[in-house]
């Protein structure tokens, strides 16, 4: 059991992108749901998959900042930072 979960904390590897974090959360999520992994299993895909949930998260938060809207005032044009709408 030690031996799974330190190659799982050794192959934890940070996603290159955002594709590759939603398609191995897919991956994730598929084998959680498919109800075939032990129990060892189970908790080590949760964890992973909490991790690059958290990571996408960080990603978003990061992009959001960065991401400009053009907004019309007064008749000019001004570049203003993108907010989403709070609940």
């Amino acid at each position: 059991m030690k031996n799974m979960e330190e190659n799982n904390k050794n192959n934890a590897v940070e996603p290159r992108n955002f594709e590759e974090a939603l398609e191995r959360l897919e991956k994730l999520v598929e084998a959680l749901e498919s109800g075939k992994l032990t129990l060892d299993e189970t908790v080590n895909y949760f964890k992973e998959a909490l991790s690059i949930a958290n990571w996408c998260y960080k990603k978003l938060q990061i992009i959001e900042e960065e991401i400009k809207i053009l907004v019309e005032k007064e008749g000019k044009f001004e570049l203003e930072n993108f907010k989403l709408p709070e609940d």
